[in-house]
């Protein structure tokens, strides 16, 4: 029953964000839903040394004030492997972001900065250093993006920073999972 009532919410809530007045936004993308895929580098350099990485980001926006939005970004990152070592590192992060369209807000061309901040989760493993680690902890972002498209279809190439910081006790282990880095995507989107 609760998982209905959570389902009535969420349903509830798009209808209303998609049934907004489109004369809010001047660049005529009340609405924007897309992902992207790209490559991650961690600011810490024991994780440089893993392989196999794979980064994406999803993202909703919803442009209530002209050229300033709100809306909801996701960072999710996956490593394996390492010359040394059996390691395995999963990260995500989902921040309330602001965003603000700065240039082109009429156009075709659009640049934009977003900041954000929420929860996120790492899950690591190393099995050399006998290690399972599984925390949660609050984390912050922002970027720049340039959206090319019409009003309707279009891609973005952005460039983000994240932050986030998980402070772990595993047995006799102690530390700080630093997952902080910077990032570079290409994605696509769709507007309303």
């Amino acid at each position: 029953m609760p998982g209905r009532v959570l389902e009535f919410i969420v349903v509830l809530t798009f209808f209303l964000f998609c049934s907004a007045p489109a004369a809010l936004a001047k660049n005529s993308q009340t609405f924007v839903i897309g992902f992207g895929l790209g490559s991650y580098n961690y600011n810490d350099e024991d994780f440089e040394e893993m392989e196999n990485i794979i980064y994406g980001s999803e993202f909703i926006e919803w442009y209530l004030f002209d050229e300033i939005g709100l809306g909801i970004r996701t960072h999710k990152f996956y490593k394996t492997g390492s010359s040394d070592s059996d390691e395995e590192l999963l990260m995500a992060n989902m921040n309330l972001t602001v965003n603000w369209v700065f240039l082109g807000s009429e156009d075709d061309f659009r640049l934009a900065i977003y900041v954000g901040y929420g929860p996120g989760v790492v899950e690591y493993s190393n099995e050399k250093a006998n290690l399972e680690i599984s925390e949660t902890a609050t984390t912050s972002s922002g970027g720049l993006f340039l959206d090319w498209g019409g009003e309707t279809f279009g891609i973005r190439l952005g460039a983000h920073v994240v932050s986030a910081g998980f402070d772990y006790e595993e047995d006799s282990a102690s530390g700080t999972i630093d997952g902080s880095g910077s990032s570079v995507d290409l994605g696509v989107r769709l507007a309303f």
